[in-house]
């Protein structure tokens, strides 16, 4: 991974953390950070080489928009149309 390629992913971590309760905050960005680095590691195995940051950002954007993620690890519904439909 590469400096830039580290930036997205703390950008989109920070943004699904924003939106989480403090107490399970840094075991639910843990392990999404561990998701995303599993998912890229194949990539890059499948390809041979280093991801550019655009395939990055594909990665992430397979894993969800940063609000619709926070919204399944969130305990209940916070309103009647969720970040799933309305990101």
């Amino acid at each position: 991974m590469t400096g830039t390629s580290d930036d997205i992913i703390e950008r989109w971590l920070e943004a699904v953390a924003a939106q989480l309760p403090p107490e399970t905050r840094a075991d639910i960005t843990d392990e999404l950070r561990e998701l995303i680095v599993s998912r890229m590691e194949a990539k890059e195995s499948d390809l041979g080489r280093d991801l550019t940051p655009a395939e990055v950002e594909g990665v992430l954007k397979e894993i969800g928009h940063p609000l619709a993620v926070a919204a399944r690890y969130r305990a209940g519904p916070d309103s009647l149309i969720g970040p799933e439909l309305l990101p």
